[in-house]
């Protein structure tokens, strides 16, 4: 008789409930979180802004800008003193879109405030300081589109290297529509966009708080935007999305492509879930755009071509929304 090569183990001993040990620690995936919604700024106690005019008198201009049909407005807020200012600070809080624009000799700082399409502009020099400041009521601040528009007309074409497939055809195809755009007259569809008008700043630059003393009162300055002419707008390049995550893209693809669009000088970040970073190229109205989920995965790659991405701008239901958030806050604070 041979020996059996393979020891016998009772089954009941080895097999069944609770007969392996079990790892008490359960790993989930890690579900969506940090959500931005809308918060009521925290407010002061009435009796303690009673002597604050100027800022009352600024949100008041904000709050006309926001009623239906009105023009897209700047209400300046130069003439404020620090405490006005304050005021205008802790009220206005910070939105979910925030964006950058490098200037010769310094930069635009551009923040949305908890009111969706109320931004507040704030210019600065070489060396930090506060130049210019105000309120802009609209779908998307002017100076943004304007950026965009300074870019090049047309893309360089690099050597292509090895491991570069698609982008050549990509950057055809980007060039064709730039070519669209500045060639035909185009009806861009801008009822069915949730946008405001297009608009242009229409007064110089005024300091932050200039000439005002501790205590001294001003009154904020109302500018209605003239909108950009019919004919300017209609010869806007046409609205296209290019949607890079559905395409066989690799990294050589990816650089290659960048360094045939460039980079430009405007940089958005609009937070919601998750967060999608808008980055303008070098050419004229082409915009990458990443969405990232709230794990800062990318998971969405695009590149836009337009006066400026439609996640950036504020609905015009936002901005009916914000008119009415912004009366609930005046009632309060009288």
């Amino acid at each position: 008789m041979h020996a059996f090569p393979i020891p016998v183990v009772a089954l009941v001993e080895t097999r069944g409930p609770g007969s392996q040990p079990e790892d008490e620690s359960l790993n989930y995936m890690d579900m969506p979180h940090d959500m931005r919604t809308y918060r009521m700024p925290v407010l002061p106690e009435p009796e303690e802004v009673r002597d604050l005019r100027a800022a009352r008198g600024a949100l008041q201009a904000v709050l006309a800008a926001l009623q239906p049909e009105q023009p897209p407005a700047k209400v300046d807020l130069s003439p404020l003193d620090a405490a006005n200012l304050a005021l205008i600070d802790q009220i206005m809080g910070e939105g979910e879109v925030s964006a950058l624009i490098e200037t010769q000799g310094g930069s635009l700082r551009i923040q949305e405030s908890v009111f969706a399409g109320v931004w507040r502009v704030r210019m600065f020099d070489a060396d930090a300081a506060c130049i210019a400041d105000h309120i802009e009521i609209g779908d998307l601040p002017a100076a943004i589109v304007l950026a965009s528009r300074a870019g090049l007309s047309t893309p360089t074409i690099p050597t292509t290297a090895d491991g570069v497939i698609n982008a050549p055809a990509l950057l055809a195809e980007i060039t064709e529509h730039l070519r669209l755009g500045a060639c035909r007259t185009l009806v861009v569809d801008s009822e069915n966009r949730p946008q405001r008008g297009r608009f242009l700043p229409d007064s110089p630059p005024h300091g932050c708080s200039m000439g005002q003393e501790a205590g001294e009162k001003g009154s904020a300055a109302v500018d209605s935007q003239p909108t950009i002419p019919k004919s300017d707008r209609l010869l806007a390049t046409p609205y296209h999305i290019i949607n890079l995550s559905l395409l066989p893209f690799s990294p050589e693809d990816a650089q290659w492509l960048d360094q045939a669009l460039g980079r430009g000088t405007v940089s958005l970040l609009s937070r919601g879930y998750g967060n999608c970073r808008i980055t303008a190229t070098g050419i004229s109205r082409v915009w990458w755009v990443q969405y990232f989920n709230s794990q800062d995965a990318l998971i969405l790659n695009t590149l836009e071509i337009t006066d400026a991405p439609e996640v950036a701008r504020a609905a015009a239901e936002d901005l009916t929304d914000s008119g009415e958030r912004l009366t609930e806050v005046l009632e309060w604070i009288g």
